[in-house]
């Protein structure tokens, strides 16, 4: 999946997390892992579980029913 157009700039807002963290733990395909790595190490910016919750975010907000 690549998004299309020209390339987005990445901008987070802390104000979309509340609540305590809790830890999950799940399994990714290596190329998924390989991607999110290299995106993390590009986007030094912002920690690890801000990216991924940001993510699972704009995916539950996009598909969800």
């Amino acid at each position: 999946v690549k998004a299309q157009g020209d390339k987005q700039e990445l901008s987070i807002d802390a104000k979309l997390f509340s609540g305590a963290l809790n830890s999950r733990n799940f399994k990714l395909y290596k190329n998924v892992s390989d991607r999110l790595n290299k995106f993390i190490e590009a986007n030094k910016l912002y920690k690890t579980q801000d990216i991924v919750n940001y993510a699972l975010l704009y995916f539950l907000d996009n598909f969800e029913e």
